[in-house]
């Protein structure tokens, strides 16, 4: 610790120093009593910016230092850049909790992170303390570190951008959230060897059901091993105790690896917000379901079209309820197949080990005799297991079937390419069924410049209206702004090739309080699905880690837009007049029915309110998507 702040020298002038201290009493003249009091005045004042400034200084350079983040605060960013803070500010945990700096190149896929903690400041202090700088300070913007330093951290198996093509696929035709979720438990019960569980946001009773399952089947064949990745955000009390007791019973079996949110640091200067978004199951290395389903009531409860879930069901805390929608309407994809289902085994593992070396960035565990690097170092055996014929959906054969991963280590998406090049070569329609269309200047003018060329373009998204949650306020916003953009760049003869579709209805609770939770895109024959959205976050600059699929079979993109359509108007949906779900009747004493989504009969106008809320979400998008 720095001497200077040391308990046995408050009070006392330090030696080394020609400041006098600020706590010693000076009976010199009055002006240097005033001068006392200044400096006394001016370490207090900074004293307080640097505790606030440290504590949120993952927002703060995140905002500052990020080149697509530009608003008009350069002046405090001056100001930022020039303080030093205290390495005595750095000695609190509460601080220092979630700091880390990253080592690499640009190049690197996987630039190793380290947590700045108190055994390792001196070591940060040295990485990052430029020349002619005092002792004992600390500069708050941070500096890239030397390429050729060797790296605290070790470096975590790398992760493939593409895993390539699987020679035959079996893909059933999309399934919804509830429905992924009976065949999540159906696969969790016919597994011998392994299971690799991605769930994202996993939490209540559905999550009590699937470590239930787990518990019976490790007791049952001791052969199997489990690996489950999740987010701490919706973890219930009563998930905890069911997961310590299944880690307690079976340690070499059962591992969980948490994957919160993280600040990383690229060589690039480049701040991102990383979290693990992708959403699957695979069984034995063939078996699998991916898509945007997590396992949560908001999924495993309801199918998305205004069912109220009843409230014995519900779990999560009512505040955030007040943001997050009370229901998913999703699609979700079951597949199988030995290679894709090796691959995305592969996949999952390689992700479970960078998260692991994630949360030990202190280097204060063991990492090679995980449940992780065993399955890593064991491949899956060959799967004789064949799906239950029973509510076995209409599934399709597919030879052209290609997974993508991506995550924050890398510097371009490889599938925003893939959707590039598929909209380019769009010979007769493109359908887009997402929770948010936020494309970038490029993806938006190739739209515009297709259906200029007479290609019919089909979008299913939200909107924002009295009745949607209010998640929605910017993104929906931002949705209908995008909308504007597009239907100005479309020649009149050609605007109708348009249609957009908002999920909802203005007819009460049709479907109240529910989301699009959806990431799919059809275009003619090939679809393009997994856990990426449409915008910022996920084209650009990849910082969620997540898994797409591509598939080109004319047969599964039929059976993918008939899903949509039923998403914009062929499925309908009861209209109520209340909470509780009593029908709206008509003159004849018939229930009231309108489709789930209502098309957009005023595509180029956009109000006010919605251009400020749209602009805010763009400056926003490297953070919230």
């Amino acid at each position: 610790m720095d001497p200077y702040h040391h308990k046995n020298n408050r009070g006392r002038q330090p030696a080394s120093s020609s400041v006098p201290h600020l706590r010693t009493k000076s009976k010199k003249s009055t002006a240097n009593l005033h001068r006392i009091k200044k400096q006394k005045n001016a370490t207090k004042r900074g004293r307080s910016v640097v505790k606030w400034g440290y504590v949120r200084l993952k927002k703060l350079l995140s905002i500052f230092e990020n080149p697509f983040f530009k608003i008009g605060v350069f002046t405090y960013k001056r100001n930022i850049s020039r303080r030093r803070v205290s390495y005595r500010m750095l000695h609190s945990k509460r601080l220092c909790k979630n700091l880390y700096y990253a080592h690499g190149t640009s190049n690197a896929k996987f630039p190793d992170l380290t947590r700045i903690s108190q055994k390792n400041l001196p070591q940060v202090k040295k990485e990052f303390a430029g020349p002619g700088r005092k002792k004992n300070t600390f500069r708050v913007r941070w500096q890239g570190a030397d390429p050729a330093r060797k790296a605290s951290a070790t470096t975590p198996v790398e992760q493939s951008k593409k895993t390539g093509v699987a020679s035959e696929v079996n893909i059933s035709a999309p399934l919804n959230g509830k429905a992924a979720f009976q065949w999540k438990k159906r696969l969790i019960e016919m597994a011998e060897k392994r299971i690799v569980l991605s769930g994202n946001y996993c939490g209540g009773e559905p999550y009590n059901e699937i470590l239930e399952l787990m518990e019976k089947q490790l007791t049952k064949k001791p052969d199997l091993k489990i690996v489950i990745l999740l987010s701490p955000r919706m973890v219930l009390p009563s998930n905890q105790e069911n997961m310590q007791r299944i880690q307690e019973a079976f340690p070499d079996r059962f591992q969980l690896v948490y994957c919160g949110e993280k600040w990383m640091n690229t060589s690039a200067n480049l701040y991102k917000k990383i979290t693990n978004h992708t959403k699957g199951l695979v069984v034995d290395g063939k078996h699998c379901v991916m898509g945007g389903s997590g396992i949560e009531e908001r999924w495993a409860y309801s199918d998305g079209v205004g069912e109220k879930i009843p409230k014995e069901q519900q779990s999560i805390r009512s505040a955030m309820n007040m943001i997050i929608a009370k229901e998913f309407r999703d699609i979700d994809f079951l597949f199988s197949g030995e290679e894709a289902g090796q691959n995305m085994d592969e996949e999952l593992l390689k992700l479970a080990r960078l998260w692991e070396h994630y949360n030990n960035a202190s280097g204060k565990q063991h990492l090679d005799n995980t449940v992780v690097a065993s399955m890593l170092a064991e491949k899956p055996e060959a799967c004789s297991t064949s799906l239950p014929e029973e509510h076995l959906p209409e599934m399709v054969t597919t030879s052209n079937f290609t997974l993508y991963s991506q995550g924050p280590e890398m510097s371009r998406s490889e599938f925003g390419e893939r959707l590039m090049a598929e909209i380019r070569e769009a010979k007769k329609h493109i359908y887009i069924d997402h929770q948010y269309v936020h494309p970038t200047p490029e993806l938006l003018d190739l739209l515009a410049q297709k259906i200029n060329e007479g290609i019919k373009l089909t979008v299913v998204t939200n909107g924002v209206e009295r009745y949607s949650p209010n998640g929605h306020l910017m993104f929906g916003s931002r949705n209908r702004q995008v909308r504007a953009q597009l239907y100005k760049e479309i020649k009149p003869e050609n605007r109708h090739l348009l249609n957009w579709y908002e999920y909802g209805h203005g007819e009460k609770n049709t479907p109240r309080k529910a989301t699009l939770h959806s990431k799919v895109v059809v275009v003619d024959d090939t679809v393009l699905t997994g856990s990426s959205n449409l915008g910022f976050k996920s084209l650009v600059t990849c910082s969620d880690h997540e898994i797409n699929l591509v598939s080109k079979s004319q047969d599964f993109a039929d059976k993918t837009i008939a899903a949509i359509e039923d998403d914009a108007f062929n499925l309908l949906r009861e209209v109520h007049i209340d909470d509780k779900g009593t029908p709206l009747l008509n003159d004849q004493g018939e229930v009231v029915k309108v489709p789930l989504s209502r098309k957009s009969e005023h595509p180029g106008k956009v109000s006010l309110r919605e251009r400020f809320h749209a602009k805010l979400h763009a400056k926003m998008g490297w953070l919230i998507g």
